[in-house]
């Protein structure tokens, strides 16, 4: 884009200076380039030629690499109610016996993640 406008910039300095030395003399074209006239060849040459330098020179530009984010698998909270299991029958002199459960942590495949259910581990 740099070069474009460059080069953009230098034909429309061309042909301005054209104009004025074709447009203000008539038909006798004066121009700057044997000394007569407004003298504007040279200050276009000049300046083009620095233009041109300019453009021509490597720019620096800079990569950054965008920032890695790892994602682990969050644990899942599910609290699902006991399952109901029915007590041996029999008579008992206190109360009914009780199911003992111990949380456990276990990979479900579905999402993907952590799940902690409660297992039955006994009676107490």
């Amino acid at each position: 884009m740099k070069k474009v406008l460059s080069s953009l910039f230098i034909v429309l300095c061309l042909s301005a200076g054209l104009a004025h030395a074709d447009g203000r003399w008539g038909d006798r074209w004066r121009g700057g380039w044997h000394g007569g006239g407004d003298g504007w060849f040279l200050p276009a040459l000049i300046g083009g030629a620095a233009l041109g330098y300019m453009v021509s020179q490597p720019q620096t530009v800079y990569v950054q690499q965008p920032p890695v984010v790892y994602t682990q698998p969050q644990t899942v909270y599910v609290q699902t109610p006991p399952p109901v299991i029915v007590a041996p029958q029999g008579t008992y002199a206190g109360p009914p016996p009780r199911p003992l459960y111990k949380e456990v942590i276990e990979y479900d495949p579905q999402c993907n993640c952590n799940v902690k259910v409660q297992r039955q581990v006994g009676w107490q």
